[in-house]
């Protein structure tokens, strides 16, 4: 059985002024994984991903991350294991494409920033991969929301860790981009074996694309499994019920999962 790259044990998460908002979580993310976090606005998935990153301790419990306490681990060690995209808007600066990509090459790279052949080689696989090769010498600023998105991806590629995390990858893009980009990220998934982790209101399209669902509810519960497993045990109900959507399984084949809504 392949090892897990993180896990969390008996982790609470929250904020220290007091505010907790969920756990204990036990939670393991697998290579060649694409995991969804879904849930109702405001029940905490920006601060679950937040927690895994690295960006903030948990309450209690521990993050394992390559057989280490996560806190124990220093920024450049972190940075070799996990690349984090981000909903921030980068296009305010002069930067090319390639630039921007190679930054993602800053933990191997050294502090003087000069890129190897080693380094130039990860950068190439991420502007393949992510089909970004077409902008590459155009500017940041000139891209549209979804090339933007692409060449974030591809900085998280070319940083060439076992784990991506993406916080809302897709909420600025309208909905052909929103397709192409889960696709993308499904795909990468099971040809690099990295972990992936996004959090999104995709509904439809992570239950369409995801291996594993962490489905959170603003009580602050967090299911794990299967999406046609959180369909079938009510996970789904409880957590979005009550505003008016079901879900079922239409037939026995895998992912033909109908999302029904009662608009009034």
């Amino acid at each position: 059985m392949e090892q897990a790259i993180l896990n969390t044990h008996a982790v609470h998460i929250g904020y220290h002024a007091g505010k907790h908002v969920a756990g204990p979580l036990n939670l393991a993310l697998f290579p060649g994984e694409l995991i969804c976090v879904l849930g109702p606005n405001g029940c905490g998935k920006s601060t679950l991903l937040r927690t895994v990153a690295g960006l903030q301790h948990p309450l209690s419990g521990e993050v394992i991350l390559a057989g280490q306490d996560m806190v124990q681990l220093k920024p450049r060690d972190l940075a070799k294991q996990i690349s984090l995209v981000l909903t921030d808007d980068i296009r305010s600066g002069n930067l090319d494409v390639y630039t921007v990509i190679a930054l993602g090459r800053y933990p191997w790279s050294g502090w003087l920033g000069i890129l190897s052949e080693a380094d130039k080689a990860a950068i190439d696989h991420a502007v393949q991969v992510t089909g970004t090769a077409g902008f590459l010498h155009r500017k940041i600023d000139s891209l549209s929301d979804g090339e933007c998105q692409k060449v974030m991806l591809a900085r998280a590629m070319a940083q060439d860790t076992p784990l991506i995390i993406l916080d809302e990858p897709t909420a600025h893009l309208d909905l052909p981009s929103r397709i192409q980009l889960m696709r993308l990220l499904h795909k990468l998934a099971k040809e690099t074996r990295k972990a992936i982790l996004i959090s999104t209101h995709e509904l439809d399209l992570a239950l369409q694309v995801a291996g594993q669902i962490w489905l959170m509810d603003s009580a602050g519960q967090l299911a794990a499994g299967l999406p046609e497993e959180l369909v079938l045990n009510g996970a789904f109900e409880q957590a979005f019920g009550k505003d008016g959507i079901s879900f079922d399984i239409v037939t026995e084949t895998t992912r033909n999962i109908r999302i029904s809504y009662n608009i009034k």
